[in-house]
């Protein structure tokens, strides 16, 4: 699943800077693909293979003359090109994190996934939606704090993560922003003042002792004890556990953001090739689907209707929509993606 998460930080800050030189290329010309497919741009390993040989024949069944392909991207890779093929697009629906599913959405990417296209949608909670509406919550994760159990109580709070105890123990992700959000909310502040938040961090700087790149490299970094803890995503934390490795998930009692794998479908196609890349997404939300997704990539089902398997119900990484209570928050996720490039600068200066 290398697609969602694992992107390196100069990718990041190309694609955050993408809609000022889409403006200087011509609409959709070098990277359309010819022909009315079904073209699914998805994140390589799990993802890609549950809704390449799970999903895929599922929706084949009942549409048996669909032509399905599948390309693995990463979102900030995806989304420039999109700029420049607004009008021809390249893929006619994908998977996309938070952040370049808003951007996508603030910049007309994307149309509007109809109820009559997707009924399941409609067991989909609103809360989980995200919130410009141009996309559905195909699944879904809290970013919280993972841990080694052999080196650490489990964290109460984000502020744990200040304990002078963890001096160089803790690991920060490089290319990642939750953790300061979480931060300036619980300073007063929301994503609009990030600035507290690194002020804040700047002064327990010497905590961080490893930058990281990638979940897969925290993860890893933890179960080892090279780091004790640090910010982590919790259906991913939950993977690792049940692969056996020495890591744990907690929940901050102020609350962890919800990231969201969110399934979007292109504006710019065809009115038929629109609405089918629609049936096809409302198959990503049957419990069966949703129960391979967890399954093979420790994601939370959005759809309510799933029964969570007991091995799976009783970490703390996997949400159970139906029933959970802890603190759940999304936040203006264009806003910080159109800002990436000034608060990359502020971490490097400031934390670094």
């Amino acid at each position: 699943m290398t697609g969602f998460m694992n992107m390196n930080r100069r990718q990041l800050l190309q694609a955050a800077g993408a809609s000022a030189a889409a403006a200087s290329l011509g609409a959709g010309k070098a990277f359309a693909l010819a022909g009315d497919g079904i073209k699914i741009g998805t994140f390589s390993g799990a993802l890609n293979d549950v809704l390449e040989k799970v999903a895929g024949p599922k929706f084949k069944s009942t549409h048996a003359d669909a032509a399905l392909t599948f390309t693995a991207r990463a979102s900030a890779e995806a989304y420039p090109r999109l700029l420049v093929a607004k009008t021809n697009p390249f893929e006619t629906g994908g998977l996309w994190n938070d952040t370049f599913a808003a951007l996508g959405a603030k910049a007309d990417l994307f149309t509007k996934v109809e109820p009559a296209n997707a009924p399941n949608v409609a067991a989909i909670p609103q809360d989980l939606q995200p919130r410009h509406g141009m996309g559905v919550a195909a699944a879904i994760q809290p970013f919280g704090i993972a841990y080694n159990p052999k080196f650490v109580e489990k964290p109460k709070s984000w502020l744990d993560l200040f304990n002078p105890k963890y001096a160089g123990k803790v690991g920060m992700h490089e290319n990642f922003w939750d953790a300061y959000v979480m931060l300036a909310r619980i300073l007063g502040k929301d994503e609009y003042n990030l600035s507290v938040a690194v002020d804040e961090w700047a002064k327990h700087k010497k905590n961080i002792g490893v930058w990281t790149t990638s979940y897969t490299q925290m993860e890893e970094l933890i179960d080892k004890g090279e780091v004790w803890l640090g910010p982590q995503w919790g259906g991913y934390t939950a993977a690792a556990q049940l692969r056996g490795l020495n890591i744990a998930f907690a929940w901050p009692e102020e609350g962890c953001t919800q990231q969201t794998i969110v399934g979007c479908v292109n504006a710019g196609t065809s009115p038929a090739v629109s609405k089918a890349t629609q049936e096809f997404v409302n198959v990503w939300l049957d419990p069966e689907i949703q129960l391979e997704i967890l399954k093979r990539a420790g994601l939370s089902p959005s759809n309510p209707n799933v029964t969570l398997p007991t091995e799976y119900a009783q970490l703390e990484g996997v949400v159970n929509v139906k029933t959970n209570t802890k603190k759940l928050f999304q936040y203006d996720f264009a806003h910080v993606g159109g800002t990436l490039q000034a608060l990359r600068r502020e971490i490097d200066q400031k934390l670094r």
